[in-house]
């Protein structure tokens, strides 16, 4: 099962994105989240299918968040 692999991977990039730039944190998150969600409701069309797609989103959106929180800790540290 390759779902701990795509999430890791989902918030590894997401979060990277967010700290390179400093800003925008849910830009970042949706252009690197949404294709995920996209596929899964594009499967199966439901309730379910579209909560799940938004659970989805939530870990590439906080991993973009806690990106730009990084860089902010660091700069403010200086």
């Amino acid at each position: 099962d390759d779902t701990g692999i795509t999430a890791g991977s989902l918030l590894l990039s997401a979060g990277l994105c967010g700290f390179l730039t400093g800003r925008r944190a849910w830009v970042w998150g949706l252009v690197v989240g949404v294709w995920v969600p996209l596929t899964v409701v594009a499967r199966h069309i439901s309730l379910g299918s579209i909560a799940g797609g938004l659970v989805i989103l939530a870990i590439p959106m906080a991993g973009a968040y806690a990106g730009v929180g990084l860089r902010r800790m660091l700069a403010a540290a200086r």
